[in-house]
């Protein structure tokens, strides 16, 4: 889960670097020493979970891999503890992660000039492997995203009705 959380933050903390400037959380840190300037704070408590929950789920699987029999000799007196923090941190990462998309700032407008300045560079790899298979390249490289990407959006919309509006119309769906 924290990992899931992860690979969102770690995007959000790259594409919200000032050189490329494409996303932004909608409420960030302060800098104390650059006025002004926000930082991506939700974005690294969240790949924080992400670096030290590995190490959690390690122990439980080594306190539960070296118990025994029945009498408990330090296995699950390890377990309990780190269960604890293994469940805290990934329910705050979860929380935090919500935050963090709930809140967003994209600027579509910088995406598309990074997009056309990359040029044709965007497309060399599809064209490389068409070639190494002895081909053109598809025209809908994409295939299905597009599709994907509509109905995440509408599935969130949907949601976000939902949590707003309650579930009064259930049955009219």
């Amino acid at each position: 889960m924290t990992d899931a959380c992860a690979r969102i933050a770690n995007d959000v903390l790259v594409m919200s670097r000032p050189e490329l400037a494409e996303l932004a959380e909608g409420v960030g840190g302060g800098s104390s020493t650059m006025p002004g300037k926000a930082n991506p704070t939700l974005s690294v408590l969240v790949r924080r979970a992400a670096l030290t929950t590995p190490q959690l789920a390690a122990t439980l699987h080594l306190a539960a891999a070296q118990q025994v029999d029945d009498r408990a000799d330090g296995g699950w007196h390890a377990e309990w503890a780190t269960l604890r923090d293994l469940v805290r941190r990934t329910l705050v990462a979860a929380s935090q992660t919500r935050d963090l998309v709930t809140g967003l700032r994209v600027d579509t407008g910088r995406m598309a000039a990074t997009l056309a300045a990359a040029g044709e560079a965007v497309l060399a790899e599809q064209r490389s492997m068409a070639a190494a298979a002895g081909h053109e390249p598809a025209p809908s490289y994409l295939g299905d995203a597009g599709a994907y990407v509509d109905a995440v959006v509408a599935r969130a919309r949907r949601t976000e009705f939902e949590h707003h509006h309650g579930h009064e119309h259930e049955e009219e769906r």
